[in-house]
Protein backbone atom coordinates (compact mmCIF):
# COMPACT_ATOMS: atom_id res chain seq x y z
CA UNK A 1 0.00 0.00 0.00
CA UNK A 2 1.13 3.58 -0.95
CA UNK A 3 2.04 6.05 1.96
CA UNK A 4 2.71 9.67 1.99
CA UNK A 5 5.20 11.46 3.42
CA UNK A 6 3.37 11.68 6.95
CA UNK A 7 2.98 7.96 6.52
CA UNK A 8 -0.58 7.28 5.97
CA UNK A 9 -1.29 5.21 3.40
CA UNK A 10 -2.42 7.21 -0.17
CA UNK A 11 -6.62 7.00 -1.20
CA UNK A 12 -6.27 5.40 -4.94
CA UNK A 13 -8.95 4.82 -7.43
CA UNK A 14 -8.50 2.28 -9.83
CA UNK A 15 -10.67 0.47 -12.23
CA UNK A 16 -13.16 -1.32 -9.77
CA UNK A 17 -13.04 1.87 -7.76
CA UNK A 18 -14.32 4.05 -10.81
CA UNK A 19 -16.70 1.24 -11.89
CA UNK A 20 -18.41 1.39 -8.43
CA UNK A 21 -18.02 5.35 -9.02
CA UNK A 22 -19.97 5.51 -12.38
CA UNK A 23 -22.13 2.76 -11.46
CA UNK A 24 -23.99 4.69 -8.16
CA UNK A 25 -24.37 7.69 -10.79
CA UNK A 26 -26.13 5.58 -13.00
CA UNK A 27 -28.21 4.51 -10.30
CA UNK A 28 -28.63 8.19 -8.68
CA UNK A 29 -29.82 9.19 -12.22
CA UNK A 30 -32.41 6.48 -12.25
CA UNK A 31 -33.33 6.89 -8.78
CA UNK A 32 -33.56 10.48 -9.42
CA UNK A 33 -35.29 10.42 -12.62
CA UNK A 34 -39.57 9.87 -11.30
CA UNK A 35 -39.40 13.32 -9.14
CA UNK A 36 -38.79 15.88 -11.84
CA UNK A 37 -40.78 13.39 -14.70
CA UNK A 38 -44.19 13.33 -12.18
CA UNK A 39 -45.44 16.05 -13.16
CA UNK A 40 -45.97 15.41 -16.56
CA UNK A 41 -46.75 11.39 -15.77
CA UNK A 42 -49.56 13.32 -13.66
CA UNK A 43 -50.46 15.52 -16.59
CA UNK A 44 -50.22 12.26 -19.00
CA UNK A 45 -52.14 9.76 -16.95
CA UNK A 46 -54.38 12.12 -15.17
CA UNK A 47 -53.58 11.36 -12.01
CA UNK A 48 -53.96 12.66 -8.20
CA UNK A 49 -51.17 13.38 -5.55
CA UNK A 50 -51.93 10.32 -4.25
CA UNK A 51 -51.41 7.48 -6.93
CA UNK A 52 -48.54 9.43 -8.34
CA UNK A 53 -46.93 8.38 -4.90
CA UNK A 54 -47.57 4.91 -4.96
CA UNK A 55 -44.77 5.32 -7.77
CA UNK A 56 -42.49 6.57 -4.51
CA UNK A 57 -44.03 3.93 -2.53
CA UNK A 58 -43.49 0.62 -4.95
CA UNK A 59 -39.88 1.96 -5.23
CA UNK A 60 -39.49 1.87 -1.99
CA UNK A 61 -41.24 -1.52 -1.37
CA UNK A 62 -38.57 -2.86 -3.64
CA UNK A 63 -35.63 -1.63 -1.56
CA UNK A 64 -37.44 -2.75 1.88
CA UNK A 65 -37.75 -6.13 0.04
CA UNK A 66 -33.88 -6.48 -0.84
CA UNK A 67 -32.63 -4.33 2.44
CA UNK A 68 -34.27 -6.99 4.19
CA UNK A 69 -32.82 -9.81 2.36
CA UNK A 70 -29.89 -8.29 0.49
CA UNK A 71 -26.90 -9.84 1.53
CA UNK A 72 -28.23 -13.51 1.77
CA UNK A 73 -29.49 -12.89 -1.84
CA UNK A 74 -26.00 -11.14 -2.62
CA UNK A 75 -24.17 -14.27 -1.29
CA UNK A 76 -25.71 -16.37 -2.86
CA UNK A 77 -25.72 -14.55 -6.34
CA UNK A 78 -22.32 -13.43 -5.90
CA UNK A 79 -21.45 -9.01 -6.36
CA UNK A 80 -21.09 -9.56 -10.15
CA UNK A 81 -24.65 -10.90 -11.05
CA UNK A 82 -26.04 -9.02 -8.27
CA UNK A 83 -23.97 -5.49 -9.56
CA UNK A 84 -24.97 -6.32 -13.39
CA UNK A 85 -28.61 -7.71 -12.81
CA UNK A 86 -28.92 -4.87 -10.76
CA UNK A 87 -27.88 -2.15 -13.65
CA UNK A 88 -29.86 -3.73 -16.07
CA UNK A 89 -33.20 -4.10 -13.92
CA UNK A 90 -32.87 -0.52 -12.93
CA UNK A 91 -32.91 0.16 -16.76
CA UNK A 92 -35.94 -2.35 -17.92
CA UNK A 93 -38.02 -0.40 -14.79
CA UNK A 94 -37.54 3.28 -15.64
CA UNK A 95 -38.27 1.99 -19.54
CA UNK A 96 -41.87 0.87 -18.29
CA UNK A 97 -42.42 4.07 -16.87
CA UNK A 98 -41.65 6.39 -19.16
CA UNK A 99 -43.59 3.55 -22.34
CA UNK A 100 -46.29 1.41 -20.40
CA UNK A 101 -49.35 3.64 -21.01
CA UNK A 102 -50.96 2.61 -17.88
CA UNK A 103 -51.28 3.45 -14.28
CA UNK A 104 -50.72 0.04 -13.09
CA UNK A 105 -47.29 -0.79 -15.39
CA UNK A 106 -45.63 2.60 -14.37
CA UNK A 107 -45.83 1.58 -10.51
CA UNK A 108 -44.79 -1.65 -11.63
CA UNK A 109 -41.30 -0.15 -13.31
CA UNK A 110 -41.22 1.48 -10.23
CA UNK A 111 -41.00 -1.53 -8.35
CA UNK A 112 -38.62 -2.79 -10.73
CA UNK A 113 -36.35 -0.29 -10.07
CA UNK A 114 -36.66 -0.47 -6.64
CA UNK A 115 -36.08 -3.98 -6.48
CA UNK A 116 -32.85 -3.53 -8.96
CA UNK A 117 -31.34 -0.16 -7.97
CA UNK A 118 -31.46 -2.04 -3.99
CA UNK A 119 -29.63 -5.02 -5.44
CA UNK A 120 -27.11 -3.07 -7.30
CA UNK A 121 -26.47 -0.70 -4.35
CA UNK A 122 -26.15 -3.20 -1.56
CA UNK A 123 -23.06 -4.75 -3.84
CA UNK A 124 -21.26 -1.24 -5.03
CA UNK A 125 -21.34 -0.20 -1.10
CA UNK A 126 -19.94 -3.56 0.18
CA UNK A 127 -17.36 -3.18 -3.12
CA UNK A 128 -16.08 -0.33 -2.15
CA UNK A 129 -16.16 -0.97 1.60
CA UNK A 130 -13.91 -3.96 1.08
CA UNK A 131 -11.62 -2.65 -1.37
CA UNK A 132 -10.83 0.59 0.33
CA UNK A 133 -11.07 -0.55 4.01
CA UNK A 134 -10.34 1.85 6.24
CA UNK A 135 -10.09 4.41 3.95
CA UNK A 136 -14.01 3.90 2.92
CA UNK A 137 -15.31 7.02 4.39
CA UNK A 138 -13.16 8.93 2.05
CA UNK A 139 -14.29 6.05 -1.22
CA UNK A 140 -18.33 6.78 0.13
CA UNK A 141 -18.09 10.84 0.53
CA UNK A 142 -16.31 10.60 -3.62
CA UNK A 143 -18.52 8.29 -4.64
CA UNK A 144 -21.23 9.81 -3.71
CA UNK A 145 -20.69 13.21 -5.39
CA UNK A 146 -20.58 11.40 -8.51
CA UNK A 147 -24.04 10.38 -7.39
CA UNK A 148 -24.87 13.89 -7.50
CA UNK A 149 -24.04 14.58 -10.24
CA UNK A 150 -26.03 11.72 -11.92
CA UNK A 151 -29.07 13.58 -9.83
CA UNK A 152 -28.43 16.86 -11.09
CA UNK A 153 -27.84 15.37 -15.05
CA UNK A 154 -31.33 13.69 -14.67
CA UNK A 155 -32.96 16.92 -13.56
CA UNK A 156 -31.07 19.17 -16.49
CA UNK A 157 -31.95 16.34 -18.96
CA UNK A 158 -35.78 16.24 -18.40
CA UNK A 159 -35.80 19.76 -18.24
CA UNK A 160 -34.04 20.62 -21.44
CA UNK A 161 -35.91 17.61 -23.41
CA UNK A 162 -39.15 17.68 -22.34
CA UNK A 163 -39.70 20.99 -24.56
CA UNK A 164 -37.80 19.38 -27.86
CA UNK A 165 -39.07 17.09 -30.07
CA UNK A 166 -37.67 13.87 -28.49
CA UNK A 167 -39.58 15.19 -25.08
CA UNK A 168 -39.08 14.10 -21.41
CA UNK A 169 -39.22 10.07 -22.36
CA UNK A 170 -35.99 10.80 -23.66
CA UNK A 171 -34.28 10.74 -20.29
CA UNK A 172 -34.93 7.05 -20.03
CA UNK A 173 -33.29 6.00 -23.43
CA UNK A 174 -30.44 8.30 -22.09
CA UNK A 175 -30.02 5.94 -19.05
CA UNK A 176 -30.41 2.91 -21.17
CA UNK A 177 -27.23 3.64 -23.80
CA UNK A 178 -25.19 4.49 -20.78
CA UNK A 179 -25.51 1.03 -19.00
CA UNK A 180 -24.92 -0.46 -22.35
CA UNK A 181 -21.43 1.38 -22.70
CA UNK A 182 -20.25 0.33 -19.19
CA UNK A 183 -21.24 -3.06 -19.65
CA UNK A 184 -18.61 -3.38 -22.56
CA UNK A 185 -16.39 -1.34 -21.26
CA UNK A 186 -15.95 -2.88 -17.59
CA UNK A 187 -16.76 -6.32 -19.22
CA UNK A 188 -13.78 -8.00 -18.19
CA UNK A 189 -14.04 -6.53 -14.93
CA UNK A 190 -14.43 -9.36 -12.22
CA UNK A 191 -16.89 -7.99 -9.07
CA UNK A 192 -15.24 -10.43 -6.18
CA UNK A 193 -16.84 -10.41 -2.84
CA UNK A 194 -15.05 -11.50 0.18
CA UNK A 195 -15.05 -15.43 -0.90
CA UNK A 196 -12.16 -14.19 -2.95
CA UNK A 197 -10.13 -12.28 -0.32
CA UNK A 198 -6.35 -13.60 -0.99
CA UNK A 199 -5.68 -13.68 2.83
CA UNK A 200 -8.37 -16.41 3.14
CA UNK A 201 -9.56 -14.40 6.33
CA UNK A 202 -12.69 -14.58 4.94
CA UNK A 203 -13.43 -17.73 4.62
CA UNK A 204 -11.86 -18.95 7.99
CA UNK A 205 -14.37 -16.68 9.83
CA UNK A 206 -17.55 -16.98 7.19
CA UNK A 207 -19.66 -18.83 9.94
CA UNK A 208 -18.68 -15.96 12.58
CA UNK A 209 -19.84 -13.52 9.75
CA UNK A 210 -23.12 -14.86 9.25
CA UNK A 211 -23.87 -15.73 12.88
CA UNK A 212 -22.80 -11.63 13.89
CA UNK A 213 -25.06 -9.55 15.18
CA UNK A 214 -24.77 -5.52 14.58
CA UNK A 215 -24.22 -3.68 17.48
CA UNK A 216 -26.14 -1.29 19.53
CA UNK A 217 -24.78 1.79 18.02
CA UNK A 218 -25.44 0.87 14.15
CA UNK A 219 -29.20 1.03 15.00
CA UNK A 220 -28.88 4.22 16.34
CA UNK A 221 -27.40 5.22 13.08
CA UNK A 222 -29.74 3.50 10.93
CA UNK A 223 -32.79 5.28 12.62
CA UNK A 224 -30.45 8.72 12.19
CA UNK A 225 -30.61 7.65 8.30
CA UNK A 226 -34.18 6.07 8.16
CA UNK A 227 -34.94 10.33 9.21
CA UNK A 228 -32.91 11.81 7.25
CA UNK A 229 -33.64 9.92 4.27
CA UNK A 230 -37.38 10.86 4.52
CA UNK A 231 -36.22 14.73 4.52
CA UNK A 232 -34.06 14.24 1.46
CA UNK A 233 -37.03 11.80 -0.19
CA UNK A 234 -39.51 14.34 0.26
CA UNK A 235 -37.40 17.15 -1.37
CA UNK A 236 -36.42 14.76 -4.35
CA UNK A 237 -39.31 13.41 -4.75
CA UNK A 238 -42.28 16.54 -4.96
CA UNK A 239 -39.73 19.39 -4.95
CA UNK A 240 -40.29 19.95 -8.75
CA UNK A 241 -44.16 19.66 -8.05
CA UNK A 242 -43.83 21.97 -4.74
CA UNK A 243 -41.95 24.75 -7.23
CA UNK A 244 -44.74 24.59 -10.28
CA UNK A 245 -48.20 24.04 -7.84
CA UNK A 246 -46.73 25.87 -4.95
CA UNK A 247 -44.60 28.88 -6.38
CA UNK A 248 -45.97 29.10 -9.68
CA UNK A 249 -43.04 28.17 -12.01
CA UNK A 250 -43.40 26.15 -15.41
CA UNK A 251 -43.25 22.60 -15.73
CA UNK A 252 -39.93 22.52 -17.40
CA UNK A 253 -38.66 25.41 -15.08
CA UNK A 254 -39.74 23.50 -11.70
CA UNK A 255 -38.09 20.28 -13.15
CA UNK A 256 -34.38 22.08 -14.06
CA UNK A 257 -35.04 24.41 -10.74
CA UNK A 258 -34.40 20.68 -9.12
CA UNK A 259 -30.91 20.52 -10.97
CA UNK A 260 -29.57 23.31 -8.03
CA UNK A 261 -30.72 20.92 -5.39
CA UNK A 262 -28.40 18.33 -6.80
CA UNK A 263 -25.22 20.69 -7.74
CA UNK A 264 -25.63 21.67 -4.22
CA UNK A 265 -25.44 18.13 -3.05
CA UNK A 266 -22.31 17.55 -5.25
CA UNK A 267 -20.52 20.36 -3.35
CA UNK A 268 -21.72 19.53 -0.41
CA UNK A 269 -20.44 16.43 -0.70
CA UNK A 270 -17.43 17.41 -2.18
CA UNK A 271 -16.69 19.05 0.71
CA UNK A 272 -17.57 16.49 2.84
CA UNK A 273 -14.81 14.25 1.02
CA UNK A 274 -12.25 17.01 1.52
CA UNK A 275 -13.36 16.95 5.70
CA UNK A 276 -13.24 13.16 5.96
CA UNK A 277 -9.95 13.20 5.42
CA UNK A 278 -9.21 15.40 8.56
CA UNK A 279 -12.80 15.34 10.73
CA UNK A 280 -14.48 11.76 11.51
CA UNK A 281 -17.64 11.26 9.63
CA UNK A 282 -19.83 11.80 12.38
CA UNK A 283 -18.79 15.26 13.01
CA UNK A 284 -19.30 15.91 9.01
CA UNK A 285 -22.97 13.92 9.73
CA UNK A 286 -23.85 16.70 12.33
CA UNK A 287 -22.36 19.98 10.38
CA UNK A 288 -24.72 18.77 7.42
CA UNK A 289 -27.81 18.64 9.49
CA UNK A 290 -27.30 22.55 11.33
CA UNK A 291 -26.78 23.13 7.70
CA UNK A 292 -30.26 22.03 6.33
CA UNK A 293 -32.01 23.25 9.50
CA UNK A 294 -30.60 26.52 7.91
CA UNK A 295 -32.06 26.16 4.60
CA UNK A 296 -34.59 23.77 5.01
CA UNK A 297 -37.50 26.55 6.44
CA UNK A 298 -35.96 29.52 3.99
CA UNK A 299 -36.87 26.62 1.18
CA UNK A 300 -40.28 25.92 2.67
CA UNK A 301 -41.70 29.27 3.89
CA UNK A 302 -40.48 31.93 1.44
CA UNK A 303 -42.77 34.49 -0.25
CA UNK A 304 -40.42 34.87 -3.28
CA UNK A 305 -39.47 32.48 -5.30
CA UNK A 306 -35.63 33.40 -5.52
CA UNK A 307 -35.54 32.83 -1.98
CA UNK A 308 -37.07 29.47 -1.78
CA UNK A 309 -34.62 28.75 -4.67
CA UNK A 310 -31.98 29.89 -2.26
CA UNK A 311 -33.12 27.90 0.83
CA UNK A 312 -33.28 24.86 -1.32
CA UNK A 313 -29.55 25.58 -1.95
CA UNK A 314 -28.68 25.65 1.12
CA UNK A 315 -30.38 22.47 2.46
CA UNK A 316 -29.01 20.84 -0.51
CA UNK A 317 -25.50 21.19 0.62
CA UNK A 318 -26.26 19.74 4.20
CA UNK A 319 -28.59 17.10 2.90
CA UNK A 320 -25.64 16.04 -0.07
CA UNK A 321 -23.40 14.43 3.27
CA UNK A 322 -26.71 12.85 5.05
CA UNK A 323 -26.38 9.49 3.29
CA UNK A 324 -22.15 9.49 2.78
CA UNK A 325 -21.49 10.25 6.72
CA UNK A 326 -24.29 8.25 8.21
CA UNK A 327 -23.07 5.38 6.05
CA UNK A 328 -19.52 5.34 7.09
CA UNK A 329 -20.52 6.12 10.65
CA UNK A 330 -22.51 2.94 10.51
CA UNK A 331 -20.23 0.53 8.63
CA UNK A 332 -17.60 1.68 11.35
CA UNK A 333 -19.59 0.02 13.96
CA UNK A 334 -19.18 -3.46 12.04
CA UNK A 335 -16.58 -3.41 8.90
CA UNK A 336 -16.25 -6.82 9.27
CA UNK A 337 -20.12 -7.24 7.82
CA UNK A 338 -20.33 -5.23 4.56
CA UNK A 339 -23.27 -6.72 2.88
CA UNK A 340 -24.92 -7.10 6.14
CA UNK A 341 -24.65 -3.25 7.48
CA UNK A 342 -25.61 -2.11 3.46
CA UNK A 343 -28.11 -4.37 3.03
CA UNK A 344 -29.93 -2.90 6.29
CA UNK A 345 -29.02 0.34 5.44
CA UNK A 346 -30.79 0.35 2.08
CA UNK A 347 -33.40 -0.93 4.55
CA UNK A 348 -33.36 2.54 6.26
CA UNK A 349 -33.78 4.10 2.78
CA UNK A 350 -36.67 1.83 1.30
CA UNK A 351 -38.65 2.47 4.87
CA UNK A 352 -37.84 6.31 4.09
CA UNK A 353 -38.79 6.69 1.16
CA UNK A 354 -42.19 4.42 1.48
CA UNK A 355 -43.11 6.16 4.72
CA UNK A 356 -42.58 10.33 4.06
CA UNK A 357 -42.62 11.19 0.80
CA UNK A 358 -46.12 8.78 0.27
CA UNK A 359 -47.56 10.37 3.43
CA UNK A 360 -46.26 14.22 2.26
CA UNK A 361 -48.53 13.07 -0.71
CA UNK A 362 -51.67 12.32 1.31
CA UNK A 363 -51.32 15.22 2.95
CA UNK A 364 -51.08 17.41 -0.23
CA UNK A 365 -54.27 16.14 -1.29
CA UNK A 366 -55.97 17.12 1.87
CA UNK A 367 -54.17 20.49 1.90
CA UNK A 368 -51.63 22.81 -0.25
CA UNK A 369 -48.13 20.86 -0.78
CA UNK A 370 -46.70 23.93 1.07
CA UNK A 371 -48.77 22.70 4.16
CA UNK A 372 -47.62 18.71 3.56
CA UNK A 373 -44.24 19.80 3.45
CA UNK A 374 -44.07 20.85 7.16
CA UNK A 375 -43.99 17.09 8.27
CA UNK A 376 -40.19 17.50 7.30
CA UNK A 377 -38.96 19.88 9.84
CA UNK A 378 -39.66 16.77 13.07
CA UNK A 379 -37.43 14.76 10.98
CA UNK A 380 -34.72 17.28 10.56
CA UNK A 381 -35.19 17.69 14.28
CA UNK A 382 -35.26 14.39 15.55
CA UNK A 383 -32.50 13.15 13.39
CA UNK A 384 -29.91 15.71 14.80
CA UNK A 385 -30.50 15.13 18.07
CA UNK A 386 -29.79 11.41 17.55
CA UNK A 387 -26.44 12.28 16.60
CA UNK A 388 -25.75 14.64 18.77
CA UNK A 389 -26.61 12.35 21.73
CA UNK A 390 -24.24 9.49 20.20
CA UNK A 391 -21.54 12.00 19.04
CA UNK A 392 -21.33 12.85 23.25
CA UNK A 393 -21.05 9.56 23.91
CA UNK A 394 -18.47 9.11 21.82
CA UNK A 395 -16.30 11.82 23.32
CA UNK A 396 -17.17 10.97 27.01
CA UNK A 397 -15.64 7.01 25.98
CA UNK A 398 -12.12 9.16 24.78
Amino acid sequence: MAVNLTGNPIFTRDRLTWLAYLALGFFSYLETLPGPIMPFLQTELQISYGVASLHFGAFSLGSILIGLAGNQLTDRLGRQRSFWGGAVGMALGIGLIAWCPWVAGTITGAGVMGVAGTLLLVAIQALLSDHHGEQRTIAFAESNTVAGLGSILATIVVGSLAGTLLGWRAAAGFAIIVILALLIYFRQDQIHGREFDPGGRAEQGQANVQAARLPRRFWVYWLVLLLGSGVEWCIVFWGATFFEQGIGFEKATAASTMSIFFGAIVIGRFVGSRLARHLPSHTILLLAQGITLIGFPLFWLAPYGPLNVCGLFIAGVGIGNFYPMALATAVGTAPHLPEQVSARLTLAMGLAGLIAPVLLGWLADRMSIQQAYGIVLPLLLVAGGLNLATKRELFSKV
